[in-house]
């Protein structure tokens, strides 16, 4: 749960009365989840959900697009209906977090916390709006995978135990923030990349859950610095249909069915 290859600190974190909670998506359904279980674990707390969404989409963003909301809506459609019925805060879209306007309705709503899963690179400005922390979840195993599509690229390299979350500190650098949590998923022998994906997600919204009840109860955090110069930081361009059909071939070969084997053999 904790990255203990890292050097460790403790930071307190100021003290309050209210830890108003302030959260970032984009609009994919393992967003809407990480929003509507935030709201059910928090309630009360959660001032604002802000759906961002850009006025144009990259096209390796839109490449696994339609395969992974349908793994999404397999495996957290019925979840995200229920949790749909308790919510108390609906998405506002965006289209610029970083937007002057954006940051001084954020001000406004003066939050302890500012709670963001992937997408986007947000300002300085705006992470210092929270009184707290602002942290992210990251889906990869930082630092070592930080950028996009990271989970498909530990499955590109054979590295299954780094098919992973990680919850960090928000910076203006990309998943470059002090970690707070990290942990790997599940696998299942017959796992898709989207469903890899999607347990990844899973997780790491409960890594976060857990991450913010202990700073609401403590007021103190110990954070774990990432050296900046190992790993690797991926972008969309990086993941070409080269890379997707080597990573299909592998999953079809049994690269999850015999590293389960491997594990649990006795």
């Amino acid at each position: 749960m904790i990255p203990a290859e890292l050097e460790a600190r403790i930071i307190d974190l100021p003290a309050a009365d209210s830890c108003r909670i302030v959260i970032f998506t984009r609009t994919e359904l393992r967003h809407d989840r990480f929003a509507l279980r935030l709201q059910s674990e928090f309630p009360g707390l959660v001032a604002a959900w802000l759906q961002v969404v850009p006025a144009s989409q990259d096209i390796g963003y839109l490449r696994c697009a339609t395969p992974q909301r349908s793994v999404e809506q397999r495996l957290f459609g019925d979840e995200i209906e229920r949790l749909r019925k308790a919510a108390y805060v609906a998405p506002t879209i965006v289209q610029n977090p970083n937007s002057t306007e954006v940051i001084a309705s954020i001000k406004a709503l003066d939050p302890y916390f500012i709670l963001t899963l992937g997408g986007s690179i947000y300002s300085k400005a705006l992470c210092a709006c929270a009184r707290g922390l602002a942290l992210n979840q990251h889906d990869g195993w930082c630092p070592e995978y930080r950028g996009t599509n990271t989970v498909y690229w530990a499955l590109y390299h054979r590295d299954l135990p780094k098919v992973s979350n990680t919850i960090h500190i928000l910076t203006d650098g990309m998943d470059s923030g002090p970690i707070l949590r990290r942990s790997s998923a599940c696998l299942a022998v017959d796992d898709t990349p989207e469903s890899c994906f999607a347990r990844s997600a899973a997780l790491g919204t409960e890594l976060m859950c857990e991450t913010v009840r202990e700073l609401i109860q403590t007021k103190r955090a110990r954070i774990f610095g990432q050296p900046q110069l190992s790993g690797y930081t991926y972008i969309f361009r990086h993941m070409t249909d080269d890379v997707m059909r080597t990573i299909g071939t592998d999953l079809q070969r049994g690269l999850i069915r015999n590293e389960i084997a491997r594990r649990t053999k006795f």
